[in-house]
């Protein structure tokens, strides 16, 4: 158990180590700081799967020989063999009893133990107690709404993070207040209620009154009927878009074939089931589910990591009807939640751009181990660089990579603490003690700040100091622990121009709390203002040692300060991400970013002037949104301009970004309108471009304070004379889209397709088995997935195609493709795995180049260009003749 860490833990447990503090008594609270859901109140739970996991606690030989490989050469080999007698043997937990009410601020655990083993427990106890108390308190408020008599039913397990996932939220909404469980599994191993009904695959596997002969359960049912053995085809995939885009990424293919290798009833579970069913149950049938297994299974799928399109099944399954439908909830399991993460990650990866480094640090929030570690696998597929997860960088072979936490910086209160203080010049040298050399450096870092030296933490001070001696190439500050502006940032330059003096250089810093994008600004000014400075050697380093290091030992600068890295932590959504890319753009060709924002807002005075608009009637919002989009794709800006109005808002607005983009080396793509009198607005915008074109425009005040206008060629004015050729797109009927996970639907039985036929027309169902193409135009970008009958000859490039897109089944359209492109392949056949499965690190390639085929309209992430999804002919005649009979 003891792996289930962060890196970042065992880190700070060599920094105790190394200070000589590891078995200094200590003790920790696990509690909420706000109640959960907006209420009053949690349930208190997974406390006796916290006990099993400290019963459990110890590193083993592999475990160790892993830590080895990840951690700095550096690090004392009679650390690790310390690592490897640790145990939880000198730990006391004590707990409100679990299933108890507690409140914001109160402990639900308490443990005691050496200082060590305390911090390197933290985030297995987090992430054991902490989802069980989620799920057990939102269980409680459903019972509390729904009153004492209402029968309350989890069956989550299709949606859960995986297998443990699921098991966990049938046990503790049981807790909570359900009654019952549709889990099987969990039934089994905890004695809850089961509870099952009727799904739609079973009311659509029959055509006529004269197939039904018994309705006990859908397997049973199939069997008493004597069709259990018809032949039948499923696929999985998404009803919409996840997260409101235009594509997702298809994830968890190999663990869902591992799932099929493993399909089967051993004689427990048939004995289990035996006790749950109506003992009217013929005992043949049980007889018969112990044959069962996946040797007659087909599965064919796009390959992992590939995107997928709402509609367009990511995997198909052939087999016997009765294991086809009760494969169904078990790949629900295994590919929803995977397709679902790593669609996540790769909406943050477009988001962030190919320079900006993303880590996974969620263990403590998952699921459960095995949604840490799926989370984990998942997020490096979509395109994260690597994760805190130890476990899962052992499992799975992803960079591990840590910092600092607040718990390591509250563990000290004084310099005094720190017992090694002293380190050595980076090129060789007698020691030097750096925690003196911090402390000559903070006045004076203090005096630039404008901040009072007494309000810099000392305990904070020895904690960074203990951390650089004990990590000196890998110092990282975190600087929130107590107040940033007047003792983190001090502190962390203090320290890190200490490092400096003796040939190290910090690695970069962390927020965890507070306005992070504006504090990011502030810190950088900060940073640069330390760079810039001329600073005189510390009076301790110049009595101590000579000052070989430096080039001039009078007087020098940090230039390398003003680009430490900052990195961000603490719930970052796509939302706040963004806040940290809009403001700042670099130009083109090189140089310092400049400020987006301020240039656009320059822009469109002149702009609304121009126009003869008034500046007012810009919604601000608009630019923003236009600002953002900007900064997150310079090369592929496109405005959409009837959100608000078009002639005084989105119109200016555009212009405004554009001109701003212009200067800095960047050209707009297009516009595009969805509303209104298409033909003639196009024509007034076109006026406007070609106006703007014409115009002789000043460069912008703020490009000329804040960077010389070296990219104009004429920087005193200029023309934009290929602003008038703008290409404009129009469209119509693009909505909203929300959050919807993976759907597995029967699509034939016994030969005989099958269609789902509601009142939502996007939950019908298309029915027959089916070949999947995608359609490429000819720049490569994929413009279309087309459904085809199984046995229709494939389409050929460059033919002329008669397609029905889905959402205008009504008319026929014609498209040319360039390149066609087969997506499914067939993985599992006669009970094994028949396609080579590619390497973690493969999969995650694949889905980087799958990602970046799309074109920009289907990549972005707000209001996406919606995707068309296609039948042929044959497969829209199929459609109609059974919705008409239907009726």
């Amino acid at each position: 158990m003891a792996p289930l860490a962060d890196l970042y833990q065992v880190s700070m447990a060599y920094g105790h180590w190394r200070a000589g503090r590891h078995r200094a008594p200590a003790a920790a609270e696990l509690f909420f700081r706000r109640p959960p859901f907006r209420g009053s109140f949690a349930l208190g739970a997974g406390l006796a799967e916290g006990l099993r996991g400290l019963r459990a606690f110890r590193f083993s030989a592999a475990d160790v020989a892993y830590l080895r490989s990840v951690l700095p050469s550096t690090i004392d080999d009679a650390f690790f063999d310390y690592l490897a007698t640790l145990d939880a043997s000198e730990v006391t937990v004590s707990a409100i009893p679990e299933g108890s009410v507690v409140f914001a601020r109160v402990p639900f655990l308490q443990v005691k133990g050496p200082l060590l083993v305390v911090q390197l427990l933290e985030t297995t106890l987090l992430c054991l107690v902490n989802y069980a108390s989620l799920v057990a308190t939102n269980a409680a408020r459903f019972r509390l709404l729904a009153g004492p008599d209402v029968k309350l039913i989890e069956m989550g397990l299709r949606c859960a993070q995986g297998p443990d996932g699921a098991l966990s939220a049938s046990k503790y909404s049981y807790i909570g207040g359900f009654d019952c469980t549709s889990n099987i599994l969990a039934g089994k191993l905890y004695g809850i209620p089961v509870r099952g009904t009727i799904a739609h695959s079973f009311i659509m596997s029959f055509r006529c009154l004269e197939e039904v002969q018994a309705r006990v359960s859908m397997a049973y049912g199939h069997w008493r009927a004597g069709r259990h053995r018809a032949p039948a085809a499923a696929e999985l995939f998404f009803r919409r878009p996840p997260f409101r885009g235009s594509f997702a990424l298809g994830a968890g293919l190999a663990e869902g074939l591992r799932g099929l290798r493993a399909f089967r009833f051993s004689a427990a579970d048939v004995a289990y089931l035996r006790s749950v069913l109506p003992s009217t149950i013929d005992d043949a049938f049980f007889d018969y589910l112990a044959t069962l297994d996946a040797s007659e299974v087909t599965v064919s799928a796009i390959p992992e990591g590939s995107v997928v399109f709402a509609r367009v099944p990511f995997l198909q399954v052939k087999g016997p009807l009765l294991v086809v439908q009760l494969l169904e909830t078990t790949l629900l399991c295994l590919v929803n939640y995977a397709s679902l993460v790593a669609t996540n990650a790769a909406r943050f990866r477009l988001l962030a751009g190919p320079d900006v480094k993303l880590i996974e640090m969620g263990l403590r929030c998952a699921q459960g181990p095995d949604g840490a570690l799926s989370a984990s696998k998942y997020s490096y597929i979509g395109g994260f660089d690597c994760t805190s997860n130890i476990l899962a960088g052992k499992l799975y072979g992803i960079p591990v990579r840590g910092t600092i936490a607040h718990s390591f910086i509250m563990s000290f209160r004084c310099l005094e603490e720190v017992q090694a203080r002293e380190l050595p010049p980076r090129a060789g040298g007698d020691p030097v003690d750096l925690a003196g050399l911090a402390v000559s450096w903070l006045q004076r870092v203090c005096d630039l700040l404008q901040t009072p030296l007494g309000k810099a933490n000392q305990g904070e001070l020895a904690a960074f100091v203990s951390y650089a001696v004990t990590f000196p190439c890998d110092f990282q500050g975190l600087l929130d622990t107590y107040c940033v502006r007047r003792s983190g940032l001090p502190n962390f330059c203090a320290v890190a121009l200490a490092l400096h003096q003796l040939g190290y250089q910090a690695i970069g810093v962390r927020l965890d709390s507070g306005d992070l994008a504006q504090q990011s600004k502030e810190i950088r000014g900060v940073f640069q203002a330390c760079g810039a400075q001329i600073w005189e050697p510390s009076r301790l380093w110049v009595l101590r040692v000579d000052p070989w290091i430096l080039p001039n030992p009078s007087s020098f600068q940090v230039p390398w300060f003003g680009t430490i890295p900052i990195a961000v932590s603490n719930n970052i959504s796509e939302q706040s991400l963004e806040e940290f890319r809009r403001e700042e753009l670099p130009p083109r060709a090189g140089g310092d970013p400049v400020d987006l924002a301020g240039l656009a807002v320059s822009w469109l005075q002149r702009v609304c002037d121009l126009l003869q608009t008034p500046l007012g009637k810009a919604n601000q919002g608009e630019l923003a949104a236009f600002v953002s989009y900007a900064v997150t794709f310079p090369c592929d800006f496109q405005g959409l301009l009837d959100t608000y109005c078009v002639r005084r808002s989105g119109l200016p607005n555009f212009c405004a970004v554009a001109l701003a983009l212009h200067q800095l080396g960047y050209q707009a793509i297009g516009v595009r309108l969805d509303s209104g009198d298409l033909a003639q607005q196009s024509k007034e915008i076109r006026g406007v471009f070609q106006a703007c074109g014409a115009q002789i425009w000043e460069p912008s005040r703020l490009w000329v304070l804040r960077v010389d206008p070296w990219i104009l060629p004429n920087p005193s004015s200029f023309q934009v004379p290929w602003f008038g050729t703008i290409p404009i797109a129009v469209s119509n009927n693009i909505s909203e889209q929300s959050l919807e996970e993976f759907r597995r639907e029967l699509v034939e039985v016994n030969g005989s397709p099958c269609l789902k036929l509601t009142e939502d027309e996007e939950k019908m169902t298309i029915p027959g088995m089916k070949t999947i193409y995608r359609l490429y135009d000819a720049a490569g970008h994929p413009f279309m997935d087309l459904m085809a009958l199984e046995e229709e000859p494939s389409p050929s490039a460059g033919q002329e195609l008669g397609i029905r897109v889905l959402g205008r089944l009504g008319e026929t359209t014609k498209v040319i493709p360039t390149t066609v492109e087969p997506l499914h392949r067939t993985y599992f056949r006669d009970g094994q795995v028949c396609e080579p499965l590619p390497s973690l690190p493969e999969v995650r390639t694949h889905a980087q180049v799958s990602l970046n085929l799309l074109s920009p309209a289907h990549r972005r992430l707000h209001e996406p260009q919606p995707y068309p999804v296609a039948l042929t002919e044959r497969l829209h005649q199929l459609f109609q003749e059974l919705s008409q009979g239907s009726h």
